[in-house]
């Protein structure tokens, strides 16, 4: 009886340190959005990008233009190649200078810019880019994931 016991709380203690280490390697959002293009699904990058979407120091405001955007990333057989190193941080003021020193630029950031988005600096073998994630709670897809909303893409951007 006592074995039985002791080998109960044993598995016990075994199962809740699994499910703390599973629960740890949840991925960020900014990683899921790395797989989405390292994985070329143009569909569901297009279906998460909101508009107007900044791109590089254009203000993206048709859906077809969006569309044909990730469509012509996937295409290209774009990656994030042998990322070194990311970084999430929220957006601050000046930030609209890593898309360009524009009014065009400035001006969105001033109209479009949600209040908790997110910075993510992508540091890889080709290149440096940013992106412009939303809050967390993200938008369901039809594939069935959860994804963060896309505001902006940049890169590679000289350092």
């Amino acid at each position: 009886m006592r074995k039985t016991a002791l080998f109960l709380i044993l598995v016990w203690i075994i199962a809740g340190l699994l499910s703390c280490t599973t629960y740890s390697q949840k991925k960020s959002s900014s990683d899921k959005i790395i797989d989405l293009v390292n994985t070329q699904n143009s569909n569901v990058l297009s279906e998460i990008t909101y508009l107007p979407f900044l791109f590089d120091k254009e203000i993206i405001v048709l859906e077809r233009d969006r569309n044909m955007i990730w469509q012509n990333i996937s295409n290209a057989g774009f990656s994030f190649e042998k990322i070194i190193d990311t970084e999430s941080i929220p957006v601050s003021g000046k930030d609209y200078l890593f898309f360009g020193n524009t009014m065009e630029v400035k001006t969105w950031f001033e109209k479009y810019l949600p209040k908790r988005a997110s910075l993510v600096k992508i540091n890889c073998q080709n290149g440096l880019y940013y992106m412009i994630l939303g809050s967390r709670t993200g938008v369901k897809t039809e594939a069935g994931g959860t994804f963060p909303k896309i505001y902006g893409f940049t890169g590679p951007v000289r350092r």
